[in-house]
């Protein structure tokens, strides 16, 4: 697979980024960046009820380069595979502080020869990053940290509950 194709970009810091991520000590067992293999295999496991509260998934810089559709389908399947789900991944700025961080973000496209999901990744800054897609595959954030300055974000989300009639 190439670059822009919903593969890691290559040579790419993911293994630094991820390796900055802030987990909490009670995800430490948790699964982290699952394949779609394994969060399907989850799903039919737990039947999509997971135990209410267990962090069984974490998410490090995993849907960023997945088209917008495709990264809000596997927000939600590891959401049903986990039940609530801690995801770190980049963030529009919210805050003039944030601009900084936010604008090198913008310009990784051009700094890694590789990088060429320019498109996917302005897509997905664009309709909100991270919380975009949390919105769009049907989660509820539960808690927010920044990272990189403002320029990612941790989440922990959690599947919305339906009313049943």
């Amino acid at each position: 697979m190439s670059c822009g194709s919903g593969a890691e970009p290559r040579f790419f810091p993911l293994a630094v980024l991820r390796s900055r991520v802030p987990w909490p000590a009670q995800a430490s067992a948790a699964l982290l960046n699952p394949s779609w293999a394994e969060l399907r295999r989850l799903a039919v496991e737990t039947q999509g009820i997971a135990p209410r509260g267990a962090l069984r998934i974490r998410l490090a810089y995993r849907l960023f380069y997945l088209s917008f559709e495709e990264g809000a389908t596997f927000l939600a399947l590891a959401a049903q595979a986990g039940g609530e789900l801690l995801a770190a991944d980049f963030k529009p700025a919210e805050r003039n502080l944030e601009l900084p961080a936010a604008l090198l973000v913008r310009c990784l496209p051009q700094l890694w020869p590789c990088f060429a999901t320019g498109p996917v990744f302005a897509d997905f800054l664009a309709r909100g990053g991270l919380e975009g897609l949390a919105q769009e595959a049907g989660l509820r954030v539960l808690a927010r940290r920044p990272l990189l300055a403002g320029a990612a974000v941790l989440l922990r989300l959690s599947p919305v509950a339906r009313n049943l009639r």
